[in-house]
């Protein structure tokens, strides 16, 4: 499948629900890098469906299976990135598990390795709005540090449950994707680190190794995703990061 039809069958697929956000955009552009495009070229190609939507091309010029199952990975990462799974995409996906016989477990991993390779899910710090009428604003941050820490408790167990389901090489991919998820590159990369990680969590079997530093890695990504307080007015209570100070109103950055 040459360059074109893949960023034109990526653009479609981003256009099913809605036009496309400058977030999907760029999101698009390390796709087609993930498949070999280099970055230039493709700027230029989404170029063209930066306002409207493309017709979808053929699958006929899809042989090799290994690429169709780069392209249904590209695909589930656009699929998830606004955060749910869209029934408008299904057909783009649909057509390449039919066309190489994709089995469930090979959905389930690479539906892992998609997940993985976006933000984790960051959840509003819920404060009690009577506490935000009345200005107490001790008790606003007593509430927002507690309802933090439930809320990393419960993303921890979260990734961990979900963890449990991915294979070694799922681990290895998430880890160490590199530019293309080349697997062979990301085993590499476990060996040059396995004492490193052996030191960190201790001596592990290889997918109890992988899944413990994943589990640190995604919580760490977790926790970039909010503010302990607010950077305008100084409100010592933790949010998300785009929300609103309940104190001033300015986004938390």
């Amino acid at each position: 499948m040459n360059h074109t039809d893949l960023a034109g069958y990526l653009s479609a697929a981003a256009w099913a629900d809605g036009p496309v956000t400058d977030g999907e955009q760029a999101l698009l552009e390390n796709l087609l890098f993930s498949l070999g495009v280099e970055r230039d070229e493709a700027r230029a190609l989404l170029k063209a469906w930066e306002f409207k939507a493309p017709e979808a091309p053929s699958l006929t010029t899809l042989s090799e299976r290994a690429q169709g199952i780069a392209l249904l990975r590209a695909l589930l990462i656009l699929s998830y990135s606004d955060g749910h799974f869209g029934i408008e995409e299904l057909p783009y996906l649909s057509k390449i598990l039919d066309r190489f016989k994709v089995s469930s477990e090979e959905l389930l991993q690479l539906r892992l390795q998609a997940q993985y390779y976006l933000d984790p899910e960051a959840l509003n710090v819920e404060i009690d709005p009577t506490l935000v009428d009345a200005n107490d604003w001790e008790q606003v941050e007593t509430t927002a540090k507690a309802a933090k820490v439930r809320l990393r408790e419960e993303a921890g167990v979260k990734i961990a449950t979900e963890l449990t389901e991915a294979d070694e090489s799922s681990l290895l991919l998430i880890l160490y994707r590199g530019r293309d998820f080349n697997l062979a590159f990301a085993r590499a990369e476990f060996e040059k680190r396995r004492d490193d990680l052996i030191e960190r969590h201790g001596p592990k079997y290889d997918s109890g190794l992988l899944q413990a530093q994943v589990g640190l890695a995604t919580l760490a990504k977790w926790d970039r995703l909010y503010a302990e307080r607010c950077s305008h007015c100084g409100l010592a209570a933790p949010g998300r990061k785009g929300d609103l100070c309940p104190k001033c109103g300015e986004d938390y950055v």
